[in-house]
């Protein structure tokens, strides 16, 4: 399997793939390191009825996620997407407990001060009625700013089934006689590169934060958005597909 992109999704295809049999992985990265996103963020993730806050005693479901999403959300005249949001819940505490049972579990947490809890309520957005919010830190400050890319990057590297080509931009796929699109064409250090794979492709960078021509095109007013997106997020892969 050859995957674009090793942002979360990446990291997260590619684990997924050997656990499902493959028995070689090749992720693409365009940028010199891993991560995607998760270089440009602050660690905080959130999810409904995780294992932190069964431990804690608090009582949380994914339909009252949904619910303050889609209210913060209204805010300021936005307009919600249910249907992916739910995706998204549906899907949160799966991610963080599998997250937390292979790694995460052992990171530094910020904590209640009233409680010491380390489900939180998250201020830099409009409170959850719960709190759900976790703030980990990495072990390794100076490398990740997010605890679960280190812990993603930690169970990747250790997997030699999957290889990590980076500083490699993917530029075209190519679709073969039976219109199975299964080849990429790819710039690297060396040149251009081609890569075939043997059971698919899969596309796991659909970022396009740091294109303004994209972000207009696609939101009101984007192409005015202060964005801090990261430098792979171009919007590439989505005009390359």
């Amino acid at each position: 399997v050859v995957i674009v992109g090793a942002g979360g999704g990446g990291l997260s295809a590619a684990l997924e793939a050997v656990a499902q049999g493959a028995q070689k992985v090749i992720v693409l990265e365009m940028t010199a390191k891993t991560g995607g996103a998760l270089n440009f963020t602050s660690g905080s993730m959130s999810a409904a009825g995780t294992i932190i806050q069964k431990e804690e005693g608090i009582e949380d479901t994914v339909e009252s996620y949904i619910a303050d999403i889609i209210n913060n959300g209204d805010d300021f005249g936005g307009q919600p997407n249910e249907e992916l949001i739910t995706v998204y819940a549906n899907n949160a505490t799966e991610t963080f407990d599998w997250l937390y049972e292979n790694g995460l579990k052992d990171n530094k947490y910020s904590v209640d001060r009233a409680t010491g809890n380390r489900a939180v309520f998250a201020p830099e957005h409009a409170l959850y009625s719960i709190p759900r919010t976790y703030k980990c830190s990495p072990d390794d400050p100076a490398n990740y700013k997010s605890a679960a890319h280190e812990v993603l990057d930690t169970i990747v590297k250790a997997n030699d089934k999957i290889e990590v080509v980076l500083s490699t931009k993917a530029t075209e796929l190519i679709a073969n006689e039976k219109g199975q699109v299964l080849t990429v064409k790819a710039e690297g250090p060396n040149g251009e590169v081609t890569y075939t794979a043997k059971k698919g492709i899969i596309v796991a960078t659909g970022g396009y934060s740091s294109n303004l021509k994209l972000m207009g095109e696609y939101t009101k007013y984007g192409e005015y958005y202060m964005a801090g997106g990261a430098p792979g997020a171009d919007g590439n892969a989505l005009l390359m597909m």
